[in-house]
């Protein structure tokens, strides 16, 4: 049985206060949930990238790209359509339950069969046993995706923390002992599988809901219904992110495929990390604001100001960094990776001012809005990626980041229709944090050209140790001295944040 909560007027809806004071409860929970686990993924992607070759993880990438493909086709549609309902959770999580069930072992036996015909067509006979074993995650991870749905729809944050801590933990158990013994590219596969299987375990563990034999068919259909838009708008959403790895490996090799695979990841979690405290909410808690326009469009614009605040100076940061920091971190396996990482840090920088604007439109019920904002921008991207992919990788990824950034247009157009928005609500959101983004730029450019570091020496790494802690500094003074208010309100959601989510 579902746990019981404080009820509103209506029987068994859990008031609006008591969201509200769990979405309070649940803000550091909520922050560590996505903060640690991510931060654990990118130290072990950085370990495991140091002990292995480009060629190794190119390889290992063409296999996730397949399976994350699948995983996306078996997980997203039927979890987030139970997130956004708001009765018979009990018999729809069941149905939901065995849908995805079913849907994997399907999906997981087109995997095994097509997997030859995907190594011919990427000319690796590898792939082939690498696809059947690492397919098995999709099996694995369809028993757990409806118990973290109940847990997010109600901020059980906590236990969320520690059940994807300990998932992330146990590919640095498997993964790197099996590096150091020699199994290259498998120990990554190995590791992956076992974090899966240990997520699964706790989730049972943890959760004291269990499945009924039961299959509604109007549930079925209403599920689908939502979830096929969900759906949809996450596979376009895969092949805005993820496609352009099936063309690199395929054009340029798994060699030029592992350096744009790890500095994309790198880019993309340095950006998304901290910002996870206010995506990791925004679902369930938009969802609870259906009904109050004014209410989420105010949450919304709040949302976007902080991740603006951040993710703006984190983007240009990295991207001034990115050279010396690959070379410290890589050595000379990776050499060329500090370029890519230049790029694809400003293009995750700048990329992540939407990062909210999906959640906003499935919590007010219109998930066909994004497949909408999609299909144009895969029209033009798919034939860009071919092209420019023949001219070498850093053209590629030059017109990967202009490509993708030109979807803001329509997203920017459909949030402030659908939630009546200013017309210039990205400018207000955005425009105080330019100027001390240029001036800790500025800072950190003067640094380096003051002191002028041999790459690779002492002082280039001493330089690279300041250079991140001066250009902060910077950047808060100057903050606080052109927008104290914002300053001052991040000021007090840290606060805040930490300490309510010390209270017991």
């Amino acid at each position: 049985m579902m746990k019981a909560y404080p009820l509103a007027d209506e029987p068994g809806i859990p008031s609006v206060e008591w969201f509200k004071d769990e979405a309070v409860k649940s803000a550091k929970w909520a922050l560590l949930n996505n903060f640690i686990p991510r931060l654990l993924t990118l130290v072990l992607t950085t370990l495991l990238a140091r002990l292995l070759t480009p060629e190794d993880y190119g390889l290992v990438g063409i296999g996730i790209l397949v399976v994350s493909l699948v995983s996306t086709i078996q997980q997203t549609g039927f979890s987030q359509a139970l997130i956004q309902r708001q009765d018979r959770q009990e018999e729809a999580a069941s149905v939901a339950l065995w849908l995805n069930l079913s849907l994997s072992v399907v999906l997981y036996v087109m995997v095994w069969v097509s997997a030859p015909a995907l190594a011919t067509f990427y000319e690796d006979p590898r792939l082939v046993a690498l696809l059947r074993v690492l397919g098995l995650q999709i099996v694995i991870s369809s028993m757990s995706t409806i118990q973290s749905s109940l847990m997010l729809r109600q901020f059980r944050f906590r236990r969320l923390f520690y059940i994807q801590t300990a998932s992330t933990l146990a590919p640095f158990l498997v993964s790197i002992p099996l590096v150091l013994a020699g199994l290259s590219y498998w120990a990554l596969i190995y590791g992956s599988i076992a974090g899966s299987f240990v997520g699964v375990t706790l989730f049972w563990w943890f959760v004291r809901w269990r499945p009924r034999v039961v299959f509604d068919l109007q549930i079925a259909r209403q599920l689908s219904g939502f979830g096929g838009f969900v759906l949809l708008e996450s596979v376009l959403a895969w092949m805005l992110v993820s496609l352009d790895n099936g063309i690199v490996g395929k054009v340029l090799g798994t060699k030029a495929l592992g350096l744009y695979a790890l500095a994309f990841n790198l880019a993309v979690m340095v950006i998304s990390i901290p910002i996870s405290a206010i995506t990791g909410l925004t679902l369930p808690l938009f969802s609870r604001m259906q009904e109050d326009p004014a209410a989420l469009r105010k949450a919304y614009l709040a949302g976007t100001r902080l991740v603006a605040t951040y993710c703006i100076p984190a983007g240009v940061g990295l991207a001034l960094i990115s050279d010396p920091l690959a070379r410290l971190l890589f050595g000379e396996n990776w050499t060329g990776l500090g370029p890519i990482l230049s790029i694809l840090a400003l293009y995750a920088g700048f990329g992540h001012l939407w990062v909210l604007s999906g959640d906003a439109f499935k919590a007010l019920g219109r998930p066909d809005i994004l497949p909408r904002i999609y299909i144009p921008v895969l029209v033009i991207m798919i034939p860009a990626y071919v092209i420019s992919a023949h001219y070498g990788l850093m053209a590629f990824i030059l017109v990967r980041s202009c490509v993708v950034l030109v979807g803001a247009i329509p997203h920017t157009w459909y949030a402030v229709r659908i939630m009546s928005l200013p017309r210039a609500y990205l400018w207000q959101s955005c425009h105080a944090q330019l100027i001390p983004t240029a001036l800790m730029a500025a800072s950190v450019l003067a640094l380096f050209k003051v002191f002028s570091p041999a790459p690779g020496s002492s002082l280039d790494y001493f330089i690279l140790f300041f250079a991140p802690m001066i250009g902060l500094l910077v950047y808060l003074v100057a903050l606080y001295l052109m927008d104290r208010r914002l300053f001052l309100s991040i000021h007090s959601l840290i606060k805040t944040s930490i300490a309510t989510g010390a209270a017991p």
